[in-house]
């Protein structure tokens, strides 16, 4: 059972928390209306928090997909 919610709307899936101060919110709006509502991104756009990783994708192993909106680009965290 996942509890984790986007923290602006009810959206479970497609998260993505701020590594900055641990927000968690939901992923992008696609062009054609699909996929969810923004709200990580504009959270970041907001407060200048541009680091985010997506939930779902740590592993034990401690590797995730990190993600720089100022850059638009994956990061590696090493």
């Amino acid at each position: 059972m996942n509890l984790a919610k986007c923290a602006d709307c009810d959206i479970c899936t497609n998260l993505w928390m701020c590594m900055h101060c641990g927000h968690l919110g939901c992923g992008r709006k696609n062009w054609d209306g699909s996929g969810a509502n923004n709200h990580a991104v504009d959270h970041g756009a907001n407060f200048e928090h541009h680091l985010v990783c997506k939930m779902g994708t740590i592993t034990p192993e401690g590797k995730a997909s990190i993600f720089c909106y100022k850059c638009d680009d994956d990061v590696l965290d090493s």
